[in-house]
């Protein structure tokens, strides 16, 4: 018993020894990671150097005005487009991004477009079908806007996606169409590209740069269709161009979503079987159903 009280009485003191020479902990204050004002400036400086060295070029960072109804680039100079487009310029930016908005009915529910349309204003939120006269009014009333863009020195930039009319819940990235088939009086390029590209050849007179996304986040119509947005690509170039601006200075391309490039179809989109083995089949499937030369291109094998 004595033996094992003086064990216990030497490990506390070998532990109060060792605790004796370890120095104290210092206490940081709160804001001991906080960098000044001069030291931020100072990285600044040194990170703009290396780009400068490297030969990196700043990315811009510019505003959107985003046009959801015919109502916004209705009314001219009063237009919601316009006034947004003024309050833009206060950023003092390089360009405006004209963020056009179309939508699409689904009335299946298998993710394929069955029509195309628009909305009124955010008082008439229903869906109303595209004919003619619409995209001509629409077309009209975004010149305007985007003129007033270019009488302030501003670059246009646009790019088009469809939201769900009915809102129903689905996604614009997993819904299957091909740009040059009618889906009622009119083709997603007749309705929506063709006005868009009209807007910018009346409206860009300074024949500045123009960046033109024929659509965003909708990869499964990109995947399922791709001859048919080649020829799109092809034909707003052409068309912006019939007003002077140069065909190499038309950028056109395609925004996707980073995280789920193919939305094909979007109820897969987690599987990693479905983009081995399952997309292939539905393509075949697909083909034979409907004619389509196009396939979903996110098959990997």
């Amino acid at each position: 018993m004595a033996a094992r009280i003086l064990l216990l009485v030497l490990v506390a003191a070998l532990v109060a020894a060792v605790a004796a020479q370890e120095p104290a902990e210092q206490v940081q204050p709160a804001d001991a990671n906080l960098i000044t004002a001069e030291q931020q400036m100072q990285r600044g400086q040194e990170m703009a150097a290396k780009r400068q060295l490297l030969g990196y070029k700043p990315i811009p960072i510019d505003v959107s005005v985003v046009l959801l109804f015919m109502s916004d680039v209705e009314g001219g100079e009063n237009s919601p487009c316009v006034q947004m487009m003024k309050r833009a310029l206060e950023f003092k930016g390089r360009a405006i991004n004209f963020f056009v908005t179309a939508y699409y009915a689904d009335y299946n529910g298998d993710n394929r477009v069955d029509g195309l349309g628009y909305k009124q204003s955010h008082l008439e939120k229903s869906f109303r079908a595209f004919n003619w006269d619409a995209a001509y009014r629409f077309s009209k009333g975004l010149t305007y806007c985007m003129k007033r863009a270019v009488d302030n020195n501003m670059y246009i930039v646009t790019h088009i996606h469809l939201d769900d009319g009915y809102d129903k819940g689905t996604w614009r990235n997993g819904v299957i169409f091909n740009p040059n088939q009618k889906y009622g009086a009119l083709t997603f390029w007749e309705a929506v590209g063709k006005p868009t590209a009209l807007a910018i050849k009346d409206a860009n007179y300074k024949k500045r740069d123009v960046y033109y996304a024929m659509q965003a986040e909708m990869g499964a119509t990109l995947f399922y269709h791709p001859a048919a947005w080649s020829s799109v690509m092809s034909m707003v170039k052409s068309v912006i161009a019939q007003g002077g601006t140069p065909r190499n200075r038309v950028k056109v391309g395609v925004n996707i979503n980073w995280e789920k490039i193919c939305g094909c179809p979007a109820e897969l989109l987690y599987s990693v079987y479905y983009y081995n083995v399952s997309a292939r089949r539905m393509m075949q499937w697909d083909q034979q159903r409907t004619g389509s030369q196009g396939g979903c291109a996110c098959s990997s094998n």
